[in-house]
């Protein structure tokens, strides 16, 4: 979808849209199944994330620059999960659905 023409960057936009209200749907899941599929459809949306990043940042940059922008991309991916821990100490006692709930408030503003 990314070579047609909805581009790489709308792709990008619309997938953490997507990623994000996924999230918000899946704090109202009632059992494991729905939860699982709500996942599953979570990770659909990631995998076109990271390539069109990597292919939009390594299209920017010249040849000499292209493998460290692709490193500097996963430092700034790696950055981001370890950033999660402190969300949820955060969060502190609350439920698990809150973690979910800022989570993807978070990613839905900077969708827009």
């Amino acid at each position: 979808m990314t070579d047609t023409s909805l581009g790489r960057k709308n792709m990008i936009v619309l997938s953490c849209l997507s990623m994000s209200v996924i999230s918000i749907i899946i704090i109202f899941s009632t059992n494991i199944w729905i939860y699982s599929a709500l996942k599953f459809l979570i990770g659909f949306c990631r995998s076109s994330i990271s390539t069109c990043c990597l292919v939009l940042l390594t299209e920017k940059v010249s040849t000499e620059w292209r493998f460290t922008v692709g490193i500097i991309e996963f430092v700034f991916f790696a950055s981001g999960y370890m950033f999660l821990p402190g969300v949820a100490y955060a969060n502190g006692n609350s439920p698990w659905k809150y973690l979910y709930l800022w989570i993807s408030v978070s990613a839905i503003i900077y969708s827009f």
